[in-house]
């Protein structure tokens, strides 16, 4: 027997009541085997911890209220986007393999971050697990500013030690060259933004470039422009 609230679902199984709040990781899960009325689903479903470890290929444990991924507490944020995947039927492998790559990065603030920043201007994860970001240039495709001190690893410097930024290439700088304090917005790096932000950069004689990145190599996301660039 069962109910199905706007909150939950409530079930008898030989006697005992399992309920599911409509915002656990089970919860779709559990309603479709309801719906089929595939009862050793069901009951697999409402193992939530077994269901998250099959789901997620083990690398994804649920302890006492606390999202763990391959051991390292998840942040909210990320956690509650995990929810919101399985329970609308979006393949989750994707998701893990950003935050396989996001657990990558040295920096624990950052880490908190990037997220923040990701989710606020809906900005997309690949299928690799890579990120997708906009940057404005100039019309020559080289970046607006140079920096002597920027020690570049991958990518063409000019005179004016600016890098170029065509369609196709791989730029990469040391990252001992990027200033990670947040406090400080326009400082030494390479620079990601929003679309609205980096459309701002480019202006009408500029280029707007989409740019893809490893969220480990992310070393800072400045205060001054509420999650706008990175």
């Amino acid at each position: 027997g069962y109910i199905i609230t706007t909150d939950a679902i409530t079930i008898t199984i030989d006697g005992i009541s399992h309920t599911v709040p409509k915002y656990a990781l089970n919860y779709q899960s559990v309603k479709k085997a309801i719906d089929i009325g595939d009862i050793n689903t069901l009951q697999q479903a409402l193992d939530s911890e077994g269901f998250i470890g099959a789901i997620t290929e083990g690398k994804v444990t649920y302890d006492n209220g606390v999202l763990k991924f391959q051991g390292y507490e998840v942040a909210p944020t990320i956690a509650k986007k995990l929810t919101t995947i399985l329970n609308e039927g979006i393949p989750a492998i994707p998701w893990l393999k950003f935050v396989d790559r996001l657990i990558a990065n040295p920096s624990k603030r950052c880490l908190d971050n990037l997220y923040e920043f990701l989710d606020h201007k809906g900005m997309p994860i690949s299928q690799t697990g890579t990120c997708l970001g906009y940057k404005g240039v100039n019309d020559d495709y080289y970046s607006h500013q140079g920096n002597k001190d920027t020690i570049v690893i991958q990518g063409e410097v000019n005179e004016n030690y600016q890098i170029l930024n065509e369609v196709g290439s791989t730029i990469e700088v040391a990252r001992i060259s990027v200033d990670d304090d947040p406090n400080n917005g326009c400082s030494s790096g390479l620079h990601i933004g929003s679309f609205d932000y980096a459309d701002s950069w480019a202006g009408s004689e500029g280029r707007l470039m989409l740019v893809e990145f490893d969220p480990k190599d992310a070393v800072s996301v400045p205060l001054d422009c509420e999650y706008q660039k990175l």
